[in-house]
């Protein structure tokens, strides 16, 4: 009876050992499996998260080729303006006798947002923008500093005083003619929306007269 009980003792624990052993493979087993699951869901997170990556990068993608098509479109529609946009404008420039700077819309069309610049001997004298300008409409703005540094000029260059002695005789002449070029430096918008840019030119003539008057000579 002490052998079949001494038996069965050692098979529960032969029994106990495999199930020990048993239980420690599947318990390491499950954690392979385990591992192998994470690694499976951690890849898995990656090729989503790459998958978000490209799509973001693709929308990106074509919203910049929807702007550039855009870009392109408005070119296409700006070049065709200029190309079609056929209209003469004729302007002109005069310094009346007080200094001020007369442009003049010689066409028969409307120019708008207008910004006349007037210089002389290089340098920028006065500036002005005009909402707009009719047909044959002027546009006056000062220019009276320039017009005074012309002035200046001719009386620098005086008339000659008659000379009488012995024989000899000098008679009185006028000075000689001083002429200073004022440029207007015009820029508008036609009708089209087509933004133009034009130089237009006259030129100021003065002298010091004999008596000391300072006379304007007319130019062509």
């Amino acid at each position: 009876m002490s052998d079949v009980t001494e038996w069965l003792e050692a098979s529960g624990a032969i029994a106990g050992i495999a199930f020990g052993l048993g239980g420690l493979w599947f318990g390491y087993r499950g954690q392979q499996l385990a591992k192998r699951a994470n690694s499976s869901a951690e890849r898995a997170a990656e090729s989503a998260s790459d998958a978000v990556d490209r799509a973001d990068e693709a929308n990106h993608i074509a919203e910049e080729s929807n702007r550039l098509a855009r870009d392109a479109n408005k070119v296409s529609e700006r070049a065709l303006a200029v190309a079609s946009d056929d209209i003469d404008y004729d302007w002109t420039l005069q310094i009346d006798d007080a200094g001020m700077s007369v442009v003049r819309n010689g066409s028969a069309h409307e120019a708008s947002d207008v910004m006349v610049v007037i210089e002389t001997n290089g340098v920028s004298r006065t500036s002005r923008r005009f909402d707009s300008a009719a047909a044959f409409e002027e546009l006056s703005l000062g220019s009276e500093g320039a017009f005074e540094l012309h002035l200046e000029r001719v009386r620098q260059h005086p008339a000659s005083e008659s000379y009488f002695s012995g024989q000899v005789t000098m008679f009185a002449s006028d000075g000689p003619v001083v002429s200073t070029a004022f440029r207007a430096h015009i820029s508008w918008t036609t009708p089209a929306g087509v933004r133009r840019t034009q130089i237009v030119e006259a030129t100021v003539s003065h002298r010091m007269a004999v008596g000391g008057t300072i006379e304007r000579i007319a130019t062509t």
